[in-house]
């Protein structure tokens, strides 16, 4: 019985080596994997030529820079006029003579903050033509001063709200 079951396995692990079927799992690469390569790599970058800068628009984001920039000294004034008033009403309610003059006068800060809010409006406008229309190479200059704006304005809103939310507001 002991020989009978060793030759059964030797023919059956013999068998096992010898099966050719096509089912049977290849080394060789599949359609999928010699197509695969080609998907994970990247697409090769189209380089966009650069239309020349434009003097004009130049001056403009300069002149938007500068009315941002200009907003600074009447902000602050307008600012410290609102901190005064609204360290006054800090003890009165709601509706007081108080805090109606700390409304009013957070109200002149926010006027003053405006001009900072449509310079960054026009240079936006400038950058997305520049990005989404022609690609120029007034590109970096337009993105260096929005981002000068946007860090004006975002410092004018973040006093802004502390002030507001002195009144509880």
């Amino acid at each position: 019985m002991n020989r009978h079951f060793l030759t059964m396995l030797v023919a059956l692990s013999v068998t096992g080596c010898a099966q050719t079927s096509n089912k049977s799992p290849s080394l060789l690469p599949r359609v999928i994997e010699s197509k695969g390569k080609a998907m994970i790599e990247e697409p090769a970058v189209e380089q966009v030529a650069l239309t020349a800068s434009d003097p004009q628009r130049l001056a403009n984001v300069q002149a938007s820079l500068e009315r941002a920039q200009n907003t600074l000294q009447p902000f602050r004034t307008a600012v410290s006029s609102a901190r005064a008033l609204t360290n006054a009403a800090s003890g009165s309610g709601k509706g007081s003579e108080a805090w109606v003059q700390a409304i009013m006068a957070i109200g002149r800060a926010e006027a003053a903050h405006g001009p900072t809010v449509k310079a960054l409006g026009e240079l936006d406008e400038h950058l997305q033509k520049v990005v989404f229309g022609m690609r120029s190479a007034d590109e970096a200059a337009i993105l260096g001063a929005v981002m000068q704006v946007e860090g004006i304005g975002r410092a004018q809103q973040a006093e802004i709200q502390a002030l507001y939310q002195q009144l509880g507001i």
